[in-house]
């Protein structure tokens, strides 16, 4: 094999290599979006509840007892 083709074949390589790491920083980008956006709704609905007089915390009377009880 001369000199262009190793060339030729290592640069294909590592074009292989970068698309494949690509491909799994997209997955984390999009897991981290989605957290990202379950946050957002999460606290959108925490501040509803404050707006509106409630509160996300229950009264201890409405909390069951811990196990060891």
């Amino acid at each position: 094999m001369n000199n262009t083709n190793k060339r030729l074949d290592e640069l294909e390589s590592r074009f292989s290599h970068q698309d494949h790491l690509i491909e799994e920083l997209n997955g984390v980008i999009i897991a981290q979006q989605q957290q990202l956006d379950q946050q957002a709704n999460e606290l959108t609905q925490l501040r509803w509840l404050l707006r509106h007089g409630e509160t996300p915390i229950r009264h201890q009377a409405e909390e069951a007892p811990p196990p060891h009880y």
